[in-house]
C-alpha cells in the first residue's frame, strides 16, 4: 500500500512538473499588429514578440519589452516599399522599432532594421536615429510568403532587438488569402529549422513522455503484485 502511494505521489508530482515547464518552453506570447494602407486596405500583419536590450557599463543590461498595445501610426505601405514602425513609451522617453522592407520582382527582403528612442513624443523616435542594421544577409522572401521563426536576433549598433515566435507578412495584398498567405520558415538551422526550435520538441517531448512512462510503470508493478502476490512478498524480503 506504502509503495503504491509514493508511485501515486511520484506521478503528480511529474505531471505538476511538466505542467510548470510548458509556459516556460512556449515563451512570451507574440503581440500581432495589422496596418492598413491610405486607402483603408489590409497591407501588412505582423506578429511577434519583441525585446530591445540597452547596455548599461553601470547598472547591467536594460532589457525593455515591447508591449502589445505599441502604436503602427508611422507605418506605411507604398508600393513595392514597406515600413513597419512601433511606438510606445519607455522610462519617459519615446521608443520604436522600424522594419523596412522592399520588393524586387517576385521576391521582398528586409532591407533596413532602426531602433530609436527621443524625449519628444510627437515624432518618429526611429526617424533621425542612428541605430541602424542594413545587411545583405538577410533572406530573400518569395511574394505571397510570410517569413516565420521561432527566434530572430539583430545586433543594431549597441542595441539588441530580440524577436520571439515571429510570423512577418509586410505585403498582404499580395497574397492569396489576403491574410498571411504561405509559410516560408527561417533558415538558421539544418533543414530550414532554427535550432532554438529543435530545442523546444525536445523539452516538450521529455516532458509529455515521461509521466506517460512512470504510469506504465506503475501499472505493471500493480499487475505482477496482483497476479504473484508470494513472489512479489519474496522479492521484497530478499
Amino acid at each position: 500500500m506504502e509503495s503504491a502511494t509514493k508511485h501515486h505521489l511520484l506521478c503528480v508530482v511529474f505531471i505538476a512538473v511538466g505542467l510548470s515547464i510548458l509556459p516556460m518552453v512556449e515563451g512570451t506570447a507574440p503581440a500581432e499588429w495589422l496596418v492598413k494602407d491610405s486607402n483603408g486596405y489590409l497591407c501588412m500583419k505582423m506578429k511577434m514578440a519583441a525585446t530591445i536590450t540597452v547596455p548599461d557599463e553601470v547598472y547591467g543590461p536594460d532589457i525593455i519589452e515591447v508591449p502589445a498595445e505599441s502604436d503602427t501610426t508611422y507605418s506605411k505601405c507604398r508600393g513595392t516599399h514597406a515600413s513597419f514602425t512601433l511606438t510606445f513609451v519607455y522610462d519617459l522617453k519615446a521608443w520604436g522599432i522600424r522594419l523596412d522592407y522592399t520588393m524586387y520582382g517576385l521576391q521582398y527582403k528586409l532591407d533596413r532594421i532602426t531602433i530609436g528612442d527621443s524625449d519628444d513624443y510627437s515624432q518618429d523616435p526611429t526617424a533621425d536615429s542612428t541605430s541602424v542594421l542594413t545587411s545583405s544577409d538577410f533572406p530573400n522572401i518569395d511574394v505571397g510568403y510570410y517569413y516565420s521563426c521561432d527566434d530572430l536576433t539583430f545586433q543594431v549598433s549597441d542595441k539588441t532587438l530580440t524577436l520571439k515566435n515571429v510570423k512577418l507578412q509586410p505585403y498582404v495584398q499580395y497574397t492569396s488569402d489576403v491574410d498571411y498567405g504561405k509559410l516560408q520558415v527561417c533558415e538558421s538551422g539544418p533543414s530550414g529549422i532554427d535550432q532554438i526550435g529543435i530545442s523546444t520538441i525536445i523539452v516538450v517531448a521529455v516532458v509529455t513522455i515521461t509521466p506517460i512512462i512512470m504510469g506504465i510503470i506503475f501499472a505493471i508493478r500493480l499487475y505482477r503484485k496482483k497476479n504473484n502476490p508470494f513472489n512479489y512478498q519474496v522479492s521484497r524480503t530478499i
